[in-house]
């Protein structure tokens, strides 16, 4: 037990720990956090274009009834 300033190395080693696991505790809540900002932003255009797709389809089922599949 090496006292140096009133704190033994394991004592400092034992906070460096408990201080990494905080911080990895952090960062991936501020990731989670970021991936549901990143989808509510992404989240209007991604319904545009299922709605864009949607009515292309119909467009093309309606075109395909009135003139015939081409097979």
């Amino acid at each position: 037990m090496n006292k140096q300033n009133g704190v033994t190395k394991e004592e400092l080693q034992l906070a460096l720990f408990q201080l990494e696991g905080t911080y990895r505790r952090l960062d991936q809540r501020l990731t989670v956090q970021a991936n549901r900002s990143r989808m509510s932003w992404k989240q209007p255009l991604i319904e545009k274009v299922l709605q864009v797709e949607s009515h292309l389809d119909r467009k093309q089922d309606k075109w395909s009834q009135e003139h015939g599949k081409l097979a």
